[in-house]
């Protein structure tokens, strides 16, 4: 990754979100999208976000768009991708399927994306209902076993 380099991520990361002094910035490169992801933690034993495993999932979608999906009890974390170009990866407060979905469709509009046409990824453990919510809304869902 020429345009990353690895001393700076502390400050890429405290310019965007505000760390205690004592967190520390990691970063995974994720070259099958040319990026890199970068997270703080406070602990050098605390895991990678959930993001980093559904990026890493992402990329084994084998259509050009990709919409991979994970839901929580407090979070919908959201990555699109077009083919090889990562587009997003974000993760959005949401409390019930009705929040998960709104987040969904606006990142996908937000990207032109047409629903009807592309296949959503599940990833992990789905909240009961959400497959046949979206279902009636995309070409297809699949779940990506986390």
């Amino acid at each position: 990754m020429p345009f990353f380099n690895r001393e700076d991520s502390y400050k890429l990361l405290s310019d965007s979100v505000q760390l205690d002094e004592t967190d520390m910035a990691k970063f995974i490169e994720l070259p099958e999208y040319e990026a890199v992801l970068v997270y703080g933690v406070s602990s050098p034993t605390d895991q990678a976000p959930i993001v980093a495993d559904i990026l890493k999932s992402s990329a084994q979608v084998t259509e050009y768009n990709k919409v991979v999906v994970s839901i929580d009890r407090d979070y919908v974390h959201i990555v699109i991708a077009a083919g090889n170009k990562l587009l997003l990866c974000n993760s959005f407060p949401s409390k019930d399927n009705v929040t998960s979905a709104y987040f969904i469709f606006a990142t996908m509009r937000e990207f032109q994306i047409n629903p009807e046409l592309t296949i959503i990824h599940l990833y992990g453990e789905a909240p009961e209902g959400i497959e046949d919510d979206l279902s009636g809304y995309f070409q297809g869902v699949k779940v990506l076993c986390a």
